[in-house]
């Protein structure tokens, strides 16, 4: 097994944790907003922050921790197309802790935070572009990523397991 493919399944576990983390901690945000028993529960620091935090806030943070084990995948990996994924995922973070309340202390403009998550989906508009434009100008190194769910590339491989009958074969067989 090759490096890539051993640190590929790290990221992938390390992601699933932060997907984890995140549901975990929502869900216990909504069992003390509905207003459930919690126990001694809240006693835990990490509860007590997660309490104390906008729900935006708590999953710009796990969408930045997302972006910096993406980050530190590119290292591992050949090829322009890793370092734009992570730059996606760390704007779209930032966008969201600028929307969520605990943004509100740092600016008091509304105007600013406006304009600030108008360049941000700006800059996201721009990387999308890119991204997809990446895929024109290396083909060869995005043939796997984008084909293997395309619809034509299913279609052939249907069809090469169960060849179309022509009109003939069906009144042959009839």
């Amino acid at each position: 097994m090759s490096l890539e493919k051993v640190v590929e399944k790290f990221k992938s576990g390390l992601q699933y944790c932060v997907g984890a983390y995140i549901f975990l901690f929502l869900m216990t945000k909504a069992w003390s907003f509905i207003g459930l028993p919690t126990g001694s529960i809240e006693e835990y620091q990490i509860i007590k922050y997660v309490l104390s935090t906008s729900i935006l806030a708590l999953v710009s943070q796990a969408v930045m921790v997302s972006a910096a084990i993406e980050l530190a995948y590119m290292l591992f990996t050949p090829g322009p197309d890793e370092a734009v994924d992570p730059l996606i995922l760390g704007i779209a973070g930032t966008a969201l802790l600028v929307m969520s309340d605990e943004n509100s202390a740092k600016t008091d403009s509304m105007l600013y935070d406006s304009i600030a998550v108008f360049l941000f989906a700006v800059s996201l508009a721009i990387l999308f572009y890119l991204r997809f434009m990446l895929t024109k100008w290396f083909p060869k190194q995005f043939k796997d990523n984008f084909d293997k769910g395309s619809f034509e590339n299913e279609a052939s491989e249907v069809e090469s397991i169960h060849p179309k009958k022509t009109v003939k074969e069906s009144k042959s067989a009839a």
